[in-house]
């Protein structure tokens, strides 16, 4: 209930734990229930933003974005 709140008031939740007490579950099971997409994007310390984000190329001749997996989810 505090997480509906929470969104409902505009906010993000942050979920706080250690690994397999249920956060990705959590944010499955709740997405389902509100008819939501959910994306899992891992990350650590060592993640790079561009993994995240995206980087910007050249292909063919042009400048591209090459979206990264937040930006993907994102888009979608």
């Amino acid at each position: 209930d505090r997480v509906v709140e929470i969104i409902e008031d505009g906010d993000q939740p942050l979920l706080v734990g250690p690994s397999g007490c249920g956060k990705s579950t959590f944010c499955e099971a709740f997405a389902a229930s509100e008819g939501l997409t959910h994306y899992v994007v891992d990350c650590s310390a060592e993640t790079q933003a561009a993994l995240l984000f995206g980087t910007r190329g050249v292909q063919d001749g042009a400048d591209v974005f090459r979206p990264g997996k937040i930006a993907r989810a994102l888009l979608n």
